[in-house]
């Protein structure tokens, strides 16, 4: 089917329900973003749909059913560029954003814009040392999608997209990196705590909570808080045995060193560093793993990808 079905069946559903697109808007997306929807010229992501069907009366209708076949290979692109990133294939990534931007024009989706820019900044993140800039990067992309945020603020919203957790957990890095740990954790305990109210009927739950806690134990360890480091550490870690995910519990080992660095536990820091040499090599070889051994140790503090 093409992609306009879905504004197709959000439409004709609206209609004869006798709603306005503010009623079925309010809380979930602007009116404009919603007409857009219904005349083709924006997809709403997986969430955004069942909540618009949720509150018209329809939660039945599967999101999957209304794919292209462009936009599947579209969401397969988007789910390898996050896995090539993640994993420091560096090159797949490249490649990725190459094809993004050959076949990319101005009519494109504002979300799928959103989405790739935003894995090009991660992508630039490894090569270039992160600045002050990088935080209000993230949050220029953020504002594709939502206008009027503030991020040191309590937040009212908890119905954000994938991209949108990307970067608001990004925002909390660049503060992270420009050593204003408290607005860090304030960044990653309100996302912590989204993921508790929201997310544990979502198979990525224990994935983001495992991020969010690797990056709040560096937050507590910059603090000096190291007992709350060693907690919120003990259960990423919990998380990570609990889902599986060889490279997630690689960045974790590499907080937990660090946390036993300053602690002053010289041989647990050397035990976890060994640890990681030796699953790296037993994942990519000897010829391969001191160039992702490096990659790993090389990366500023925290978990970019949740």
């Amino acid at each position: 089917m093409d992609e306009i079905t879905f504004g197709e069946v959000i439409r004709s559903i609206r209609k004869a329900k006798g709603m306005t697109q503010e009623e079925v808007a309010e809380g979930i997306c602007s009116t404009s973003s919603l007409s857009k929807m219904e005349n083709g010229s924006q997809v709403p992501s997986r969430q955004r749909f069942q909540k618009i069907m949720e509150r018209l009366g329809e939660p039945g209708y599967s999101y999957a059913h209304f794919f292209s076949s462009g936009e599947a290979e579209r969401e397969q692109y988007r789910r390898e560029a996050l896995e090539a990133l993640e994993g420091g294939r560096v090159e797949r990534a490249e490649e990725l954003l190459l094809w993004w931007k050959k076949d990319a024009d101005s009519e494109e989706d504002v979300m799928e814009r959103q989405f790739w820019q935003t894995a090009e900044l991660l992508w630039r993140r490894i090569y270039e040392a992160p600045g002050p800039e990088y935080r209000e990067k993230c949050m220029e992309l953020f504002s594709l999608t939502r206008s009027s945020f503030c991020l040191q603020k309590e937040w009212r919203e908890d119905n954000f997209t994938r991209t949108e957790t990307l970067l608001l957990n990004n925002a909390g890095l660049g503060f992270l990196w420009e050593k204003r740990y408290r607005e860090a954790a304030g960044v990653f305990l309100q996302l912590y705590s989204i993921n508790e109210r929201t997310g544990k009927k979502r198979s990525d739950y224990r994935k983001k909570k495992a991020v969010l806690c690797g990056n709040l134990a560096v937050c507590f360890g910059e603090m000096g808080r190291l007992s709350d480091a060693a907690r919120y550490y003990a259960r990423g870690t919990g998380c990570v045995r609990e889902q599986g995910g060889v490279v997630l519990y690689l960045q974790l080992l590499r907080i937990g060193m660090g946390l036993a660095d300053r602690a002053g536990e010289e041989e647990e820091a050397f035990r976890e560093r060994e640890l990681i040499r030796r699953i790296v090599t037993d994942l990519w070889g000897r010829g391969e793993a001191g160039q992702r051994l490096s990659f790993f140790l090389r990366q500023p503090p925290g978990i970019s990808i949740l």
